[in-house]
């Protein structure tokens, strides 16, 4: 079970059974953190084509570690379309293999 934030700020309680059912097509996308520049980027451009994929029924939505509250603020901030999910425990992000060590400015880290 995961929770879900609309862009209306609306908490729901809801499984990826659940998740996929909701749309013909699912474009769920992997980021590491709320409010960071190229997070961001990323979140406003999925804001800008969020007419596009909804127009060919396709859901965004978007999958952090990051809590609610986060999630929350950075929609509002930023007028952010797509839906997010707050993915503390990491279960969505090790299902799609979507975490992992990275090489970071030659650092290895999780």
């Amino acid at each position: 079970m995961f929770t879900l934030i609309s862009s209306d700020l609306k908490e729901q309680q809801i499984t990826l059974q659940q998740l996929l059912e909701r749309s013909p097509y699912t474009l769920l996308y992997f980021y590491p953190k709320d409010d960071t520049p190229g997070c961001t980027l990323e979140a406003n451009e999925f804001s800008e084509l969020h007419e596009e994929f909804t127009q060919k029924q396709i859901q965004i939505i978007g999958v952090s570690r990051d809590s609610v509250e986060s999630h929350c603020s950075f929609i509002s901030k930023y007028s952010l379309k797509p839906s997010y999910i707050t993915d503390s425990d990491l279960t969505l992000h090790k299902q799609f293999d979507a975490r992992g060590e990275k090489n970071n400015y030659g650092k290895m880290v999780t």
